[in-house]
């Protein structure tokens, strides 16, 4: 899945059990979101299930801005869909970093990986 020009993939840590997102910078991928045992931009090398093999932390990467609340703004406007039904992304919280998801007549809450997991 493509944002803002940056190509977005699913990875797993078979060994806890999560699932998550992460970025193709290069050559590299970099892990989108901190897993229990693994923190965010951490190097990753994966299977050719995309379960998560090998990684390391790289410091380079912690001076890099945090996009994800420009990614959520650039969401507005999609449809996703979950248990309640479909519903559309009408806004973007910068203080939680959460979009706000219009379900019927219900305002939920989601974190990027949520978002990313339910869109049409």
């Amino acid at each position: 899945m493509k944002i803002n020009n940056v190509e977005f993939i699913k990875v797993r840590d078979a060994k806890v059990g999560e699932t998550g997102w992460a970025y193709i910078k290069g050559d590299d991928i970099i892990l989108d979101n901190d897993f229990k045992r693994i923190k965010r931009f951490s190097r990753l090398t994966l299977d050719d299930n995309r379960n998560i093999i090998d990684f390391k932390f790289i410091d380079e990467f912690d001076d890099e801005p945090d996009t994800r609340i420009e990614q959520l703004k650039s969401l507005v406007g999609r449809k996703v869909k979950a248990k309640a039904g479909e519903g559309e992304i009408i806004g973007a919280d910068e203080f939680s970093i959460r979009a706000e998801v219009k379900i019927g007549d219900e305002i939920k809450h989601w974190n990027l990986p949520t978002v990313l997991d339910h869109l049409i």
